[in-house]
């Protein structure tokens, strides 16, 4: 959670929020553990599952696009979407929301939506099964 100045002493840190590399580099390491281990082999995750566009989404779209040999007018089309907003996905000012992403994904063979295993912190007051309110990860006086 984000906070501003003036908020964030009335809470402390529980978990740090990891950055886009650290996110991919896990992804990266849970692929290789399914490779070698197999599904079925591994336990079901604990806490919340993030989906996240990875964060060199432009390179990637547009990478695929060129090796396709598709110009952005036609990729646009075959997507039905306006050759405006592709062009604000590969030159990475606009990100792709998760549904988006996965219509790259089937229409370029690529890999763009990272999962996050978050881990669910625990504090004293909050009971296993409930779910979590705001004042789990603040500080009572």
């Amino acid at each position: 959670m984000t906070v501003c100045d003036s908020c964030k002493g009335y809470g402390e840190i529980i978990k740090r929020v990891p950055s886009a590399k650290e996110l991919e580099t896990r992804a990266k390491g849970k692929e290789k553990e399914r490779e070698e281990f197999g599904k079925n082999r591994l336990s079901a995750p604990k806490g919340e599952v993030l989906l996240l566009v990875r964060p060199d989404y432009a390179k990637v779209i547009k990478g695929a696009r060129e090796q396709l040999g598709l110009n952005q007018e036609d990729l646009a089309k075959r997507l039905r979407i306006r050759e405006s907003q592709l062009h604000k996905y590969e030159t990475g000012s606009h990100a792709p929301d998760i549904e988006t992403a996965r219509i790259f994904e089937k229409e370029l063979k690529i890999r763009l939506i990272l999962e996050y295993n978050e881990e669910v912190p625990r504090t004293g007051s909050h009971r296993t099964g409930d779910p979590l309110t705001i004042a789990d990860f603040m500080k009572k006086r």
